[in-house]
């Protein structure tokens, strides 16, 4: 589950790049960021979710509390 980490942070770090960015109205610095961010997105989903809910990098869902 190393993999999570480094993908969450290229996601959010460059999320608060573009919003950094767009907040000091500088548009084009912001549209910069958005072909890391889906870069990020789709590198995860493709490692964690080849098949929707199963995965050999994610442990098994927590025990109910019934």
């Amino acid at each position: 589950m190393g993999a999570l980490p480094a993908m969450n942070a290229v996601v959010e770090g460059n999320a608060r790049k573009l919003a950094d960015a767009a907040e000091r109205g500088d548009m084009a610095e912001a549209a910069g960021y958005i072909s890391d961010i889906v870069s990020g997105c789709v590198a995860c989903h493709h490692l964690f979710r080849g098949r929707p809910g199963r995965s050999p990098h994610l442990g098994p869902p927590p025990a109910s509390r019934e």
